[in-house]
This record gives C-alpha cells, sequence and structure tokens, in this order.
C-alpha cells in the first residue's frame, strides 16, 4: 500500500511540473497572440503557436525582472506565478473587448 502512495506522489508531481511549464512558456504568450491578432484568421495556427512560445517567454522574463527589479518583491514561485495570471487575465480581457469592438464594427 505505501508504494501506490509513491506513485501518487510522482504523478502529481509529473502533473505539476507539466502545466508550470505550460504556464510560464504558452498560456501568456497564447492569451497576448488573441489580443495582438484577435480574429482567428489574421494569422495561421503554426503562426500563432510559434509566437505564443517566443512572446511568453519574453513576458515571463519583463515580469520577473519588472518585480525584481522595479518593485523589489522578492521572486517566489507564488509571486511569479500571480504576476503571470495577471498579465494573462488582463490580455485576455483585452481580447474579450477588441471582439466586442469589431463585431459592433461590422
Amino acid at each position: 500500500m505505501l508504494w501506490m502512495i509513491d506513485i501518487i506522489g510522482i504523478l502529481l508531481g509529473f502533473f505539476r511540473a507539466l502545466i508550470g511549464f505550460l504556464f510560464l512558456l504558452f498560456i501568456p504568450g497564447f492569451a497576448i497572440s488573441f489580443a495582438l491578432y484577435p480574429r482567428l484568421p489574421d494569422v495561421s495556427v503554426l503562426t500563432r503557436l510559434a509566437l505564443s512560445f517566443v512572446v511568453s517567454i519574453g513576458t515571463v522574463i519583463a515580469a520577473v525582472l519588472f518585480l525584481d527589479l522595479i518593485m523589489g518583491i522578492d521572486t517566489t514561485p507564488l509571486s511569479v506565478f500571480l504576476v503571470t495570471l495577471g498579465i494573462t487575465v488582463l490580455a485576455l480581457t483585452i481580447w474579450g473587448i477588441e471582439l466586442l469592438v469589431l463585431s459592433k464594427k461590422y
């Protein structure tokens, strides 16, 4: 029975790392790519995926530097997560507003 607890712990650690990597390397850039190009046919899927990885890496690096150097806040995993989550929510909000404006325009 003890080996079952070890397997569950290993699986939970794996999924935590997978979700963390996706959140740091993909999700913020994907949200920002929708804020930059709100309509789906604006860019191809492959271009949007590549742009998502590049923009996400740059955004996370800039956010960590802003937290540490400008704000003077220690860069803990929680603070990096919260700032990245805030950037993602802000980008999705901008995307939603752009969709509302574009739908009223046409």
